[in-house]
């Protein structure tokens, strides 16, 4: 009961928010109508508010310098080195102590799933990198506590490979569902040949 109770009032929180910001409008010319969608059938659904959540821990990943920001593979050659930065932000309102580690799989298809391939990446450097993000200031809005780490690694064997930073709370006590953390991975298109 309790969590419904919560769940309405994050909707109506969330209405008044999006309804700021969003002004969807509708026009039907030939009879001369027109009017506002109203937001709230919007944020009926509980799906729909879990997106809205701000996560716990988002990761910004750059390659070589460059942003990540879209699914397309990067090509690279077996043993080029590759720069992978992660910037951690973190929503939370308490200093996060963690330890990230890169993920390497491969995706076979959607029935079978994706197969373990940390054996075809090496990391050069630490494998596990312990960090921590400061809590957010009180009285400044506009930053985002962020803490930024390094990694350079490279492939042994060719192949799409997909890269994923895997976090773990170093608090015994602490733990992270997977939807509370917020990355895409980030696919690479291995080959002999270098480019």
């Amino acid at each position: 009961m309790m969590q419904k109770l919560e769940v309405e009032k994050l909707r109506a929180t969330l209405e008044l928010h999006v309804a700021k910001h969003l002004d969807i409008r509708w026009t039907i010319p030939t009879m001369n109508l027109e009017g506002l969608v109203p937001v709230g059938a919007l944020l009926s659904s509980v799906s729909l508010l879990k997106q809205l959540v701000l996560p716990a821990i988002s990761l910004d990943i750059s390659v070589n310098g460059t942003p990540y920001l879209s699914e397309d593979d990067i090509s690279v050659g077996i043993g080029e080195i590759v720069l992978i930065r992660v910037a951690v932000i973190s929503s939370l309102e308490y200093d996060f102590d963690g330890i990230i580690t890169l993920e390497c799989y491969q995706e076979i298809s959607n029935y079978f799933g994706t197969v373990d391939k940390s054996e075809n990446l090496v990391i050069i450097g630490q494998r596990k990198v312990p960090f921590v993000v400061p809590k957010s200031p009180p009285h400044i809005s506009t930053s985002t506590p962020t803490c930024e780490l390094s990694f350079r690694i490279m492939f042994r064997v060719e192949g799409v490979h997909k890269i994923r930073p895997q976090i773990v709370s170093r608090r015994a006590s602490e733990s992270l569902f997977s939807d509370e953390i917020f990355v895409s991975p980030v696919g690479f298109s291995v080959s002999t040949k270098a480019h």
